[in-house]
């Protein structure tokens, strides 16, 4: 019995001092995605746009209602991807860019993916395909 108490002791004194350790996949140094903080801040991205107006979840709610509409069985297809990104092309600069939650379902038996852009505003748009 003392030798379980002071496992749990051992175990939750860390929790109640307020010790950190590494998730798995994350190092002690705030590096996540193989990048560092700074890293991160130092995108683009970061410069423009601290928070989206438009939640991942209302995105995410939106192109699923936008897939169903458009593709009459999506039964075989899976959520693979889901990413904040600058929407426009190659040759327009970032400045000019709008930011987007952009979405892609991948077919099981097709190997086609579903790619939709949702704006900020909540409105979903069938990314084109190249």
């Amino acid at each position: 019995m003392r030798a379980i108490l002071m496992f749990v002791v051992a175990v939750m004194t860390p929790i109640f001092i307020g010790v950190k350790y590494p998730v798995a996949g994350h190092s002690a140094g705030k590096e996540y995605f193989g990048i560092s903080q700074q890293e991160a801040a130092d995108l683009p991205l970061a410069e423009r746009h601290s928070r989206p107006k438009l939640s991942l979840e209302s995105a995410l709610k939106a192109a699923q209602t936008f897939v169903k509409k458009q593709h009459s069985d999506i039964s075989s297809y899976w959520l693979f991807d889901a990413r904040f990104i600058l929407y426009g092309g190659n040759d327009i600069p970032d400045a000019e860019k709008f930011p987007c939650w952009a979405f892609k379902w991948l077919g099981d038996s097709n190997g086609r993916a579903i790619e939709i852009v949702v704006s900020m505003d909540g409105e979903p748009m069938e990314r084109p395909s190249l």
